[in-house]
């Protein structure tokens, strides 16, 4: 190869390396109370750590085209994993909701007079067809002298418009379904004696 080829071979690399697709990083974030709880809750309470499915659990955000098919979004990511995330998330929408003495700061350690809230996300989607999906469980424990009990399992399943397939849009409506889904968490506890 002559050094005119190895030259132009140079440039070339050069070029294809300063056109690097720029990586955007996401964050859920806490909704603002939809509505406001009077009562207060009982004991103090901890977002135990959130069980996730595998296809969430990647820097990059996932897109559903089809029933059978998903785009991963290699230029869109997460900026923490997902799971960490739903968890700070749901405990700062349940601490806006039962006040700030009711919930612990998951990131930090909690008394062993805190009482635990199990969450399982099953799915947490959107796709191209402009909807995201929220379908979650989640159980208290109950503490009887010593034992930790857990209550029956309560699911909810929430739908709502992206309003546009574009990552901002898709990151703040899957905060709003977290919203909701703190909603029904609250109303539990506070239905819990």
């Amino acid at each position: 190869m002559s050094a005119r080829q190895i030259c132009w071979l140079m440039v070339l690399m050069l070029a294809a390396c300063s056109h690097a697709p720029e990586i955007r990083y996401y964050t859920l974030s806490a909704e603002p109370v939809a509505k406001p709880i009077a009562a207060s809750v009982n004991g103090r309470w901890v977002v135990d750590a959130v069980a996730i499915p595998d296809l969430l659990d990647r820097p990059q955000i996932v897109l559903h085209s089809g029933a059978n098919r998903v785009d991963v979004l290699d230029d869109d990511r997460w900026a923490a994993p997902v799971a960490d995330m739903i968890q700070r998330v749901v405990a700062a929408n349940l601490s806006s909701r039962l006040g700030s003495q009711a919930v612990s700061d998951p990131g930090l350690p909690s008394s062993g007079a805190a009482r635990g809230i199990g969450i399982s996300i099953l799915e947490l989607t959107a796709g191209h067809d402009e909807q995201c999906v929220l379908d979650a469980s989640w159980e208290i424990a109950r503490t009887n002298s010593g034992e930790i009990n857990r209550s029956a399992a309560h699911r909810g399943h929430y739908i709502a418009a992206t309003h546009g397939t574009g990552p901002t849009q898709i990151v703040a409506t899957m905060s709003h379904l977290l919203g909701a889904f703190a909603d029904d968490i609250a109303e539990t506890l506070l239905n819990d004696k």
